[in-house]
């Protein structure tokens, strides 16, 4: 016999907490397990950025004879910079309508605000829980009152130094650590003795971490202008100087070395010492400079990008010595 509408039973109380119980623990074992799969699409994507720069070096290098070089001039009131090399890359990633706006007769602070804030998606690796823009107000009206204004979009992606941290005009002291991008030092691909493919250009430099000052340093810094961060910006490829530090304009830049560990924390600051250009010995050989690692915001290392193009995922528990023999033209010196 059917059962009338009024004699259905109703669900007690108890029954709803159970099943309130178990949508939740379903729920506890699923957010995992999507948090990885997001992480892992955002790791492939910060992995296609990297490739995207391998394309642009080798269309440059193709184009130039050259990879792009890290020029700079001793002025009397320091040292002047020529364009980062993320803009020598702009026509090669596909962003000629921002390379049509950049001033190319013009330095990186001239620019229009316009331009240093425009955020290019190559440039910022997704994984990353930095801000999009860095605020810097040393560079505004109240400091330097910079035509680009105080406010520049972030990069993720950095230039290897090999593993050398010194910033130098003559380039003659350790030259076996050399790494692809130098100070006043172009570099071709016959200049790679120990092979394109096991040689870093490029790695992530990830904005996020906090930021210390000098080689060894362990404590993140605060000083006259705060607590500082790992950040560096695509329109500009000059590093902070020991005056500018003092002042408190502590970052890191777009470039990295493996002088100290991959995803050091706190991470070392870069500063160029203007009274030690000549002085071209890395920092464990007694010299004056300092370079930011690389840092990656994956877990267990960091993606980085070979000369010929692949990019490979690196353990932040490589052999130090042969990390170093990684990031330098001359690798195999490292070894000895």
């Amino acid at each position: 016999m059917a059962m009338l509408p009024s004699e259905r039973r109703a669900i007690t109380l108890i029954e709803l907490l159970v099943v309130i119980a178990i949508i939740g623990v379903l729920i506890a074992l699923l957010l995992p397990a999507v948090q990885a799969a997001r992480e892992a699409a955002r790791r492939t994507q910060c992995a296609n950025n990297l490739k995207q720069f391998g394309l642009a070096l080798q269309s440059h290098n193709s184009s130039c004879r050259q990879f792009p070089s890290v020029a700079a001039s001793a002025t009397g009131m320091g040292v002047e910079f020529e364009k980062a090399g993320h803009v020598e890359l702009l026509p090669y990633i596909e962003e000629n309508a921002l390379d049509g706006v950049y001033d190319h007769s013009k330095t990186w602070a001239e620019q229009s605000p316009l331009v240093a804030q425009t955020v290019v998606s190559v440039f910022v690796c997704p994984s990353s829980t930095a801000e999009r823009l860095v605020v810097e107000p040393i560079l505004g009206p109240a400091g330097l009152n910079l035509p680009c204004g105080d406010t520049a979009a972030v990069n993720h992606y950095v230039y290897s130094m090999g593993a050398t941290d010194a910033w130098c005009f003559s380039g003659d002291a350790d030259e076996e650590l050399r790494g692809l991008f130098a100070l006043n030092r172009k570099c071709r691909l016959p200049d790679i003795t120990d092979g394109s493919s096991h040689t870093i250009a490029m790695g992530e430099g990830d904005s996020a971490p906090a930021v210390c000052r000098g080689t060894g340093c362990t404590e993140p810094y605060s000083g006259p202008m705060g607590e500082r961060f790992a950040t560096q910006v695509w329109i500009s490829g000059e590093p902070s100087n020991d005056q500018l530090g003092a002042a408190g304009f502590v970052m890191a830049s777009a470039y990295a070395c493996t002088v100290e560990a991959l995803n050091k924390s706190p991470v070392t600051d870069t500063s160029m010492s203007v009274a030690g250009l000549s002085d071209c010995r890395a920092s464990f050989n007694g010299g004056p400079h300092s370079t930011s690692s690389f840092r990656s915001a994956h877990s267990g290392g960091g993606q980085f990008l070979y000369v010929d193009g692949s990019v490979h995922f690196v353990s932040d528990e490589i052999d130090q010595l042969n990390y170093r023999a990684l990031s330098t033209i001359q690798g195999s010196e490292i070894l000895k």
